[in-house]
This record gives structure tokens, C-alpha cells and sequence, in this order.
């Protein structure tokens, strides 16, 4: 009787909640950049507080840099990225948009003498389930 009760109150509360609601999105690209090179993914619209998980998959050293718009038009002489990192092999990540607007990720192989292949996986959440990722 007392795991019933404990049942109907649990089930009483959930429907009682808020429904949460996300707005998920997601790409997979395959990029190639060469030697002496960057390549950019725009990431447009973003909210205010979305959660922006990337996954990279690389097989040769490359610099990625995460950035708003402004930072973005003075590459490669940015004053504040949201995220700058060496990646080697393998690499994930999340950041929190902290203003609305076009976010950029950079593949940066400048400093490579051969061309770097990578697998990116980007996952974007807002609304109530953005935390998680």
C-alpha cells in the first residue's frame, strides 16, 4: 500500500509540472582543412543561455576557437574567444551562449604542414533542457 501511495503522489506531482520544452538542434560535418589554412562553421541565431556541446574528431593538430561575430571579423587577432583550444585526436566540449546573436567555430591548421581531416558533431539546446548537454 505505501509503494501505491508513494506512486499516486509521484504521479500527481509530474503532471502537475511544467512541461519542459527544448529546442534541440544538430550537425555532423566532415571538414578538410589544408595546411597553411581555417575553415568557419556559422552557427546563427543563437539565444541567449543555449547550450552549444561540439564533439571533434581530428586526425592531425589543430587550433579551434569558439567566438561571437566582432571577434570573428578581426580573425586571427581576437581579443576574447568563448573557447580556444589545441585539439589532437579527440575533443568535446559545451558552452553557454552569454549573448543572443551568430556564434563562429574555427578549424584553425595554420601552423600544419599537411592537411587536417576532422568529424564535428555540433548539438545545440535552448530552452529548459540546455544544461544538460
Amino acid at each position: 500500500m505505501r509503494k501505491v501511495t508513494l506512486f499516486l503522489i509521484l504521479t500527481a506531482f509530474l503532471s502537475l509540472a511544467p512541461h519542459l520544452h527544448a529546442d534541440v538542434k544538430s550537425a555532423q560535418l566532415s571538414i578538410d582543412v589544408p595546411a597553411g589554412k581555417w575553415k568557419s562553421v556559422r552557427l546563427k541565431n543563437l539565444p541567449k543561455n543555449a547550450a552549444i556541446r561540439i564533439e571533434v574528431q581530428s586526425d592531425k593538430a589543430v587550433t579551434l576557437s569558439v567566438m561571437d561575430e566582432a571577434n570573428y571579423k578581426r580573425y586571427p587577432n581576437i581579443k576574447r574567444p568563448l573557447l580556444q583550444s589545441r585539439v589532437i585526436n579527440k575533443f568535446s566540449f559545451t558552452v553557454k551562449i552569454p549573448v543572443s546573436g551568430h556564434y563562429y567555430v574555427v578549424f584553425d591548421n595554420t601552423a600544419g604542414v599537411h592537411e587536417a581531416k576532422l568529424d564535428v558533431t555540433i548539438v545545440g539546446a535552448s530552452g529548459s533542457d540546455s544544461i544538460p548537454l
